[in-house]
């Protein structure tokens, strides 16, 4: 018999080395050195020791040595750069410094880096489609799966563009507001590009991944923040 079952989303190696990393019960799952809290490995960010021994993300979970994994919320990044320093060198046994620019905004350049790469690479592989036309046809499409919508922060998409939210609701796709347009515009060479839509795929997972961690980042923990829910059906035996 076959259940179904709503997931709610807010807007929203070296292998031998890797094991070594702070871990917890369960497969894929992660300790905060702040918190202490236990997540999956994909709500995290992994940091690792640069030759130079500052702490740097590793955004890719592929950088050798032994790792250390952070919950990039505002809270714990505002005491990761008191504490981080002195948790870091109890399991390095180096003196460890911070990034110059700070860790918290390195790690939102790096994952808008990430974003805006993972973008271009779906735009080419006809994977991410931009302009309402394109988008609304495509949504208009029957029996369409696994769909993201994304929208940029900077825009009245949530007003302007309220058929294709409605469409996109239809469809079941999962909805992410409140993102940068930059990774929008950057990816697609324009000057305005609120809304794009992801069909799916592993990079499309990525990108799943990496916003919810740029909206952690950015404050956007709950449903008050985000203002916008988004429904994927998951369908399981």
């Amino acid at each position: 018999m076959t259940a179904t079952r709503h997931h709610y989303y807010y807007s929203a190696k070296q292998k031998d080395e890797r094991q070594h990393d702070d871990a917890s019960d369960g497969v894929g799952m992660r300790r905060c050195i702040i918190s202490q809290q236990s997540l999956h490995q994909k709500q995290m960010i992994r940091l690792v020791k640069s030759p130079d021994n500052y702490i740097v993300p590793d955004m890719n979970h592929k950088l050798p040595g032994r790792g250390i994994w952070l919950y990039p919320s505002s809270d714990n990044l505002a005491l990761a750069e008191k504490t981080l320093v002195k948790k870091a060198q109890k399991i390095w046994l180096v003196k460890i410094f911070l990034p110059e620019m700070g860790l918290a905004q390195l790690i939102e350049q790096q994952l808008m880096q990430q974003m805006t790469q993972t973008i271009s690479l779906m735009r080419r592989a006809g994977q991410a489609i931009q302009g309402t036309h394109k988008i609304n046809l495509q949504l208009q499409q029957k029996n369409q799966h696994h769909l993201i919508l994304l929208i940029m922060k900077e825009t009245s998409a949530l007003q302007a563009h309220q058929k294709i939210i409605t469409l996109a609701e239809q469809q079941k796709a999962i909805i992410i507001a409140n993102l940068p347009a930059a990774i929008a515009c950057d990816s697609f060479k324009r000057e305005h590009a609120p809304l794009l839509l992801l069909t799916k795929g592993g990079l499309a997972k990525k990108m799943l991944s990496l916003t919810k961690q740029w909206l952690i980042l950015n404050g956007h923990e709950d449903a008050s923040d985000v203002g916008m829910q988004a429904k994927e059906d998951n369908h399981e035996t």
